[in-house]
């Protein structure tokens, strides 16, 4: 006989708001930049453990000390710049990365407790219910669209809203995989699907990562006959790859016809019309990094864009985080990082992220920095021990 022990299967009043605010994030009801609901109820979950459950003795892994000097860093170095140019631009990341901080920490928290089964799995549900909520706004026809042709669901964008998405099946791979749920794959369709409409391509880029990782990764484990079997259908894939390259194997025109299909077919033109480098640049808001190298070195601060002629933030990060505080923030930032993917066994969902994550900005999504946390909890699993009876 087989009994689960020292495995709690109910979750505190905190950890309930926390996922309530999990899942209240989808739905923008102020501007951008702004903190929405789901980040209100987030940060009072947060609090509230580390006030009431924890009774402020929280206890920080070592692991996570180079995120709390990279922090205090960001929050020097913008106030500094705020000091001597008095623009209140730079106070609003001091206030995001706090509350990116604090749901590292709380997260973690959580992560450890003997409840940390019953608490992954209501995630899990959460997680999903999201997208079926989406989904049900895109067929229902209740979904805001941008630009004509760029959907953005419940979001005032079409990246916030793809980005999302893309966390969040990200996030149900990471967590059905450690509860030894089966069909994480079906989220992971629905999951890719739902982000076509956005026409992002940097969020598909990043899925694509995901896609080839696991794909690779299932390789792997196969034996040498199966490995033939998917060696020819890969080369198979490239082939038609290849035909389709140079115009030799026409697409049907329900798939040329594809907004997504479209706008990635119209980003290759433009790189490869472009001339030089500046107009590359300029797209992605990253013409300032190559007019004002210094500051790779010593930050430029988050904030007064328009020193560099324009209101573009920097569309990356992670040359925005190296760029805004400078190399030595940036070394913990990334020794952090590296602490979260040592020893983790789905390396390829951080290749995803960080594929993702050089065109677009993501710091100020909580789930961002979850995410990191749960590609780092390997150990998760030892928490259910098995005892025979």
């Amino acid at each position: 006989m087989e009994a689960l022990i020292n495995e709690k299967k109910t979750i505190t009043v905190p950890e309930y708001i926390f996922i309530i605010g999990l899942f209240a994030k989808q739905f923008y009801l102020l501007p951008s930049g702004s903190f929405q609901i789901g980040d209100l109820l987030l940060m009072t979950g947060c609090f509230m453990h580390l006030v009431f459950t924890k009774k402020g003795r929280i206890s920080v892994d070592r692991s996570n000390n180079p995120l709390i000097a990279y922090v205090l860093l960001i929050a020097i170095i913008n106030l500094l710049y705020f000091a001597f140019l008095h623009n209140q631009s730079f106070l609003k990341p001091i206030a995001y990365y706090f509350y990116n901080f604090i749901v590292v920490i709380s997260f973690s928290s959580f992560l450890h407790m003997d409840n940390r089964f019953c608490f992954m799995e209501k995630i899990g549900r959460t997680l999903k219910a999201s997208l079926i909520v989406q989904l049900g706004l895109l067929l229902s026809g209740l979904g805001r669209w941008a630009y004509a042709t760029r959907y953005s669901g419940s979001f005032n964008d079409p990246n916030q809203y793809s980005v999302f998405i893309f966390f969040t099946f990200l996030m149900i791979f990471l967590i059905d995989k450690y509860t030894n749920k089966k069909k994480w794959i079906i989220w992971c369709v629905l999951g890719t699907a739902l982000v076509l409409p956005s026409t992002s391509t940097g969020t598909m880029l990043g899925i694509l990562v995901f896609w080839g990782g696991l794909y690779l990764s299932v390789v792997k484990s196969l034996n040498n006959h199966d490995k033939i079997v998917w060696g020819i259908v890969l080369l198979f894939f490239i082939i038609g790859f290849v035909l389709l390259s140079y115009g030799k194997l026409p697409l049907p025109r329900y798939i040329t016809s594809n907004s997504m299909y479209i706008r990635i077919i119209s980003k290759l033109n433009f790189f490869a019309r472009s001339q030089d480098s500046s107009t590359l640049l300029a797209d992605r808001g990253w013409t300032r990094v190559v007019a004002s190298p210094q500051y790779f070195l010593i930050g430029a601060g988050e904030g007064g864009f328009e020193r560099f002629n324009t209101w573009l933030e920097i569309h990356s990060s992670i040359i925005g985080p190296l760029f805004y505080y400078g190399i030595i923030p940036f070394a913990l930032f990334a020794r952090w990082m590296i602490n979260r993917i040592k020893g983790a066994q789905y390396k390829f969902v951080f290749a995803a992220l960080m594929s993702e994550a050089v065109f677009l900005v993501n710091t100020r999504q909580p789930m961002y920095w979850m995410l990191f946390v749960l590609i780092g909890f390997h150990n998760i699993n030892s928490a259910r021990r098995i005892v025979n009876g």
